[in-house]
C-alpha cells in the first residue's frame, strides 16, 4: 500500500509539460472517454481506468519505460498508477491533483 501513498509516486505538473513529446515517457489520461474529448494534455493516451485491465496490451511497450497518468482530481490516476505497477511497469508516477491542478494548455 505504501506505493499508493508515497511522496515518491506523484509529480507536479510541471514534470508532464516537461515531457510532451518525449516518446521514451506515455502520459496517460485514465479519464472517460467523453471528459477526455472535453480537453487534456497535449500527447495524452486515453485508456480509462475503468477498463485499463482490458487494454494492457495497447501500452505495454512503456512497461520498461515511465508512464506518468492523470485523471481529474488524482483518485482515479492513483487507483491506476497501482494497478500498473501490480501489472509489472517499472516507472509509473501519478500526477498531483488530476487535471484540476494543471495549469498549461489543453488540447482537444
Amino acid at each position: 500500500m505504501f506505493g499508493l501513498f508515497g511522496g515518491g509516486n506523484k509529480v507536479e505538473p510541471e514534470v508532464l509539460k516537461e515531457n510532451i513529446g518525449n516518446k521514451e515517457v506515455l502520459i496517460l489520461d485514465v479519464r472517460t472517454k467523453d471528459e477526455f474529448k472535453g480537453g487534456h494534455i497535449k500527447g495524452a493516451k486515453n485508456v480509462p481506468v475503468e477498463v485499463i485491465d482490458t487494454r494492457l496490451k495497447e501500452i505495454e511497450s512503456y512497461k520498461d519505460k515511465q508512464v506518468l497518468v492523470y485523471c481529474h482530481s488524482g483518485a482515479r490516476s492513483a487507483r491506476a498508477a497501482s494497478f500498473l505497477r501490480s501489472a509489472g511497469f517499472s516507472d509509473v508516477k501519478d500526477m498531483k491533483g488530476g487535471i484540476m491542478n494543471w495549469r498549461y494548455e489543453t488540447v482537444r
